[in-house]
C-alpha cells in the first residue's frame, strides 16, 4: 500500500489508548496460529478494549472469517511490530507465551517461541527450552516448527560449537520438511561456527540435498556419495541414509548408469537389512529396511518391484507408522507400482502433515501423491495437490520438483483433452533444462506431450515427441520413467505406418523387463505386443492373447484408464474382426470408465467405437448446481471459475493455498467435474 496511507495508520495507532496499544502490540507479534489462541484467552472487557482500534478502522475482529482478526492492511503489522521498542515487543511476546500456557491445546512450541522471543542476548537456559520444544515437535511431524525453534535456539546458545550443532539439527528438519533453501542457509551458517567433522560431514549433506533438489545431478550425486561413504566408516548410519537418499533421486533424475552405479557403491557400504521372515513386522527386526527398500527400487525399479511387493505384504499395517517410514515406504509403493498403496501411504503422510500448522509442506512427498492419485484416476484430488506442489517447490527452491508437477499435471489435463494447457504446462517444465541431461524429466514431459498429440488425434505429432523415448539404438531413453510412454509410441507409431519401429520398440520393451519388472510394466508391455501384433497381417487370434495378458493383472483396476485403454483396443480389434457381440462389453467399459474420469478424447473414441457397434451411446448427465455447497465452498468455487489461483484466493478469504486446494478437491466430485475449466459450467452467469 501506499507509504503515507501506512503512516497515517501508524499515526491513528499512537492516538489509541494504552490498553488498547498494547493488544495491537501482541496480535503485531503473533503468528496466525497464535491469533485464535489469544483471542480466545481474552475476557468480555478485554475484547472491548478492541472497540478503539476497530473504529479507528485498523482492523476488525469477525469470528465467522477465516481469521478472527483482519487487518486494514497486511503491511499494517509489521510497521507496528518493526517500530516498537523492545520492551513492548517483549511484553507482547510474553502475553502471547501465557495464553499458549493456559490453553487446553497448549502448543508447547508457541510458547518457548514467544519465551524465547522476549529474551536479549545468549540464555542456554531457553535455547536448551527451544530445543525440548523442537524435540516434541519433530517427534509428532513438526518438521518446519522444529527447524524454526532450533534456528533460534541456536541464536541464544552461547558456546559455538553447540550453536553449530544445533544448527545442523535445524538443518535435517528443513530437510524433511522439503525446504530447500533453509536447508542450504541453514548449513552455510553452521559451518561459519565450527570445523568439527561431523558437522563438517552433515554441511555437506545440505549442499548435496539442496543441489539434488536442482538439475545439478551429477554434482549431488558426487558430493552425497562422498558423504555417505565417509559416514558408513564412521558408522554415522543416520547420515549415511540420510546422504543415500537425496543421491538416488538425483541419480534417477540423470538416468544415467554411471551416477546410478556409483549410488549402489557406496549403498553397498552399508549394513544390507535382514532377510523377511515370518512373524514380528520386518521393520522391527530390521530397521535399515525402510531406507534399503526405498535405495534400492529407486536405484532399480524395475529389478526390485518384486521385493517392495513382499516388503508390504509383511508389513501389516503400514498407516500407523512414523512420518519418515510413511514416506519410504509411500516412494517405494510408487516406484514399484503399487498405486493402491502408494496413494494410502503417502495420503496419510500428508493428513498427518496437514492435521500439524508446524510441519511445513514436502513437496517431494506430495508430488509422487499426486501423480499416484493421477494413474488411480482420482483426478480433482491430483490436479489440486500438483498444483499446490508446484507452488511450494518453487517457494522452496526444489526446482526439479516443480518441474516434475507441472509435466505430472500437463499429463492429467491432457488425458482430459485440454491440450493447450497440457503444452503449455510441459513448456513451462521444460524451459531451461536439458532433457539429455536430466532425462526422466525429459522422458515424462515427452509422454505428456504425445499424450496431448494423441488426444487432438495428431499421430504425425505425437510421434514426432515420443520417438524421443527411445536413443539412436533404440533402447528407452530412461531406464524406467521412458517405460511408460512407450505404448503411446507405439501407436503414433502405427498409425503412421511405420510398423517396423513399432515392433522394434515393443520388442525392447519387453527386453527391458527380462530381469523382473513390476505388473504394471507387464501390463504395458502386453499391451504394446497386442497392439503390434494386431496390427500385423496374418497374425490371427494371436493379438487377443497379449491383450488377456495385458487384462491379467488383478490389480489393474487402480489404474483405470490404462485398464479403460487396453479394454477399448480390445475392443475396436474385435469388432474390425466382426466379433461384435464380444466387443461390447469391452468397449461399453471403456467407455464408462473414460466418461466417469472426464478423458474427453477417450470418451468419444469409445463412443464412435460403440456406435460402430450397433450400441447407441448415452445421453449427457444433467448440469451439476452449487446447491448444498457450504457459503466458503461456494466463494471458492465462484473466484476459482473467474480464474483466480489457490493463492489469490486465499489472499481474497484468509485462507491458506493448502486449505484452499482440500475445498477444491473435496468440492469437484459434488459437482460432477474433473478440473477448474469445467467450474464455468456449472457457475451460473453474474
Amino acid at each position: 500500500m501506499d507509504v503515507a496511507d501506512l503512516d497515517t495508520m501508524l499515526a491513528v495507532a499512537d492516538g489509541l489508548p494504552e490498553a488498547t496499544r498494547n493488544l495491537l502490540m501482541t496480535a503485531a507479534a503473533a503468528d496466525p496460529e497464535d491469533l485464535p489462541v489469544f483471542l480466545g484467552s481474552l475476557t468480555e472487557e478485554e475484547l472491548a478494549t478492541w472497540a478503539p482500534a476497530e473504529r479507528a478502522g485498523l482492523l476488525r475482529l469477525d469470528g465467522t472469517a477465516g481469521t478472527p482478526l483482519l487487518w486494514s492492511s497486511p503491511d499494517l503489522p509489521a510497521a507496528l511490530y518493526e517500530r516498537a521498542p523492545f520492551v513492548d515487543r517483549r511484553r507482547g511476546h510474553l502475553a502471547l507465551a501465557a495464553a499458549h500456557r493456559a490453553h487446553a491445546a497448549h502448543r508447547t512450541d508457541r510458547q518457548a517461541w514467544h519465551l524465547a522471543a522476549a529474551t536479549l542476548g545468549p540464555d542456554e537456559v531457553a535455547a536448551a527450552a527451544l530445543e525440548r520444544t523442537a524435540e516434541d515437535a519433530r517427534a509428532h511431524g513438526g518438521w518446519a516448527a522444529s527447524s524454526r525453534l532450533l534456528e533460534r535456539a541456536a541464536s541464544l546458545t552461547p558456546d559455538p560449537t553447540d550453536a553449530a550443532d544445533r544448527l545442523m539439527h535445524a538443518m535435517r528438519a528443513a530437510m524433511y520438511a522439503g525446504d530447500a533453501q533453509r536447508v542450504a542457509w541453514l548449513g552455510d551458517r553452521a559451518l561459519a561456527l565450527t570445523d568439527d567433522p561431523r558437522l563438517t560431514l552433515e554441511a555437506g549433506l545440505a549442499t548435496g540435498w539442496t543441489m539434488s533438489k536442482t538439475t545439478r545431478h551429477e554434482d549431488a550425486v558426487r558430493l552425497l556419495t562422498s558423504v555417505a561413504a565417509r559416514a558408513a566408516g564412521g558408522g554415522d548410519l543416520d547420515v549415511a541414509y540420510g546422504a543415500l537418499a537425496p543421491a538416488a533421486v538425483a541419480a534417477y533424475y540423470a538416468g544415467d548408469p554411471v551416477l546410478t552405479a556409483e549410488v549402489a557403491a557406496a549403498l553397498a557400504l552399508v549394513p544390507a537389512p535382514a532377510p523377511l521372515r515370518p512373524g514380528r513386522s520386518p521393520l522391527d527386526r530390521s530397521p535399515g529396511l525402510a531406507h534399503h527398500l526405498w535405495l534400492s527400487v529407486a536405484l532399480d525399479p524395475v529389478r526390485h518391484a518384486a521385493w517392495v511387493r513382499e516388503v508390504l505384504a509383511a508389513v501389516g499395517h503400514p498407516l500407523e507408522l512414523d512420518h519418515v517410514t510413511l514416506n519410504m515406504l509411500g516412494g517405494a509403493a510408487w516406484m514399484a507400482d503399487r498405486t493402491t498403496e502408494a496413494v494410502a501411504m503417502l495420503r496419510a503422510f500428508r493428513d498427518q502433515h496437514q492435521r500439524l500448522a508446524t510441519s511445513g509442506a514436502n513437496p517431494l512427498a506430495t508430488g509422487t501423491l499426486g501423480a499416484a492419485l493421477r494413474d488411480a484416476g482420482a483426478w480433482a484430488e491430483a490436479e489440486a495437490i500438483l498444483e499446490e506442489t508446484a507452488v511450494e517447490a518453487e517457494a522452496r527452491g526444489a526446482d526439479v520438483v516443480r518441474r516434475n508437477a507441472l509435466i505430472d499435471l500437463a499429463h492429467l489435463v491432457a488425458l482430459r483433452g485440454d491440450t493447450a494447457r497440457a503444452r503449455d504446462l510441459a513448456g513451462t517444465a521444460l524451459a531451461g533444462i536439458d532433457p539429455g541431461t536430466s532425462r526422466s524429466v525429459g522422458a515424462f514431459a515427452r509422454q505428456a506431450l504425445g499424450v496431448a498429440a494423441l488426444s487432438d488425434g495428431d499421430h504425425e505429432r505425437a510421434h514426432d515427441v515420443l520417438r524421443f523415448l527411445v536413443d539412436d539404438k533404440g533402447d528407452p531413453a530412461h531406464p524406467h520413467a521412458a517405460l511408460f510412454g512407450l505404448v503411446d509410441l507405439v501407436t503414433s507409431s502405427l498409425r503412421t505406418g511405420r510398423y517396423e519401429e513399432a515392433a522394434d520398440v515393443a520388442d525392447r520393451f519387453r527386453d527391458s523387463l527380462r530381469d523382473g519388472g513390476s505388473a504394471r510394466l507387464r501390463t504395458l508391455s502386453e499391451h504394446a505386443t497386442a497392439l503390434v501384433v494386431a496390427a500385423s497381417p496374418g497374425s490371427g487370434n494371436e493379438a487377443e492373447i497379449h491383450f488377456e495378458r495385458a487384462l491379467s493383472d488383478p490389480d489393474g483396476d487402480a489404474r483405470p484408464v490404462e485398464r479403460a485403454r487396453v479394454l477399448l483396443d480390445l475392443g475396436a480389434w474385435l469388432r474390425r474382426r466382426r466379433r461384435v457381440q464380444e466387443a461390447r462389453p469391452h468397449l461399453t467399459a471403456a467407455a464408462e470408465t473414460f466418461e466417469r474420469l472426464g478423458a474427453r478424447p477417450f470418451a468419444e473414441r469409445a463412443a464412435t467405437e460403440l456406435r460402430a457397434a450397433g450400441v447407441t451411446a448415452r445421453s449427457d448427465p444433467a448440469p451439476a448446481t452449487l446447491d448444498g455447497l457450504s457459503p466458503q465452498q461456494r466463494e471458492i468455487v465462484l473466484l476459482a471459475a473467474r480464474g483466480l489461483t489457490n493463492k489469490e484466493i486465499g489472499e481474497r478469504l484468509y485462507l491458506s493455498p493448502r486449505t484452499v486446494s482440500s475445498h477444491l478437491y473435496r468440492v469437484f466430485p459434488l459437482l460432477g467435474v474433473t478440473s477448474r475449466a469445467q467450474l464455468r459450467d456449472v457457475v451460473p452467469p453474474r
